[in-house]
């Protein structure tokens, strides 16, 4: 649908109070992440990045050393919230109303985590439209995040044009 989709899940319970909105930093995502600023400025907005590193699986078995991997992981840590931070501030998120979080992950396990652990009633995912195809074979988070969330989910495309 060109237009935001709301996936209700269960009763409304009243207003939404905790809302993921996890991020992949694409304007897809800022979009959505300034659309939630805007209907629900009451709410408090968790929003999440997971990564993973390049070949992280292959490390293992490439006798990189567990500090090494650690290291990695931390630095790309610290980037990643950094680059999180300019990102929550440029879609006009209050600091006040917010929660970040980087963590190392799958993308699709770490939003079901994430879900589980704030009590999330809502979350919040940009759509980015890949045809059929492309999310057969590369997958679509949004599409595993409607499936797998016991909560409602308001998915979000890009603004046209």
């Amino acid at each position: 649908s060109p237009c935001p989709v709301l996936v209700v899940k269960r009763q409304p319970q009243g207003e939404y109070k905790t809302v993921l909105a996890p991020t992949d930093f694409s304007e897809p995502a800022r979009a959505a992440l300034r659309a939630c600023c805007t209907l629900l400025p009451q709410a408090t907005l968790h929003v999440a990045h997971a990564f993973e590193l390049p070949y992280d699986g292959l490390a293992r078995y490439a006798s990189v050393s567990r500090t090494a991997m650690s290291r990695y992981r931390r630095e790309a840590h610290e980037r990643l919230h950094a680059t999180l931070i300019a990102f929550a501030d440029a879609a006009g998120t209050r600091p006040a109303a917010r929660v970040l979080r980087v963590d190392h992950g799958y993308a699709p396990t770490m939003i079901e985590r994430w879900i589980e652990s704030i009590g999330a009633d809502l979350v919040v995912i940009a759509a980015h439209g890949r045809s059929e195809l492309e999310s057969t074979f590369l997958g679509s988070v949004s599409l595993h995040t409607v499936q797998a969330a016991p909560c409602d989910v308001l998915l979000m495309r890009a603004p046209a044009g």
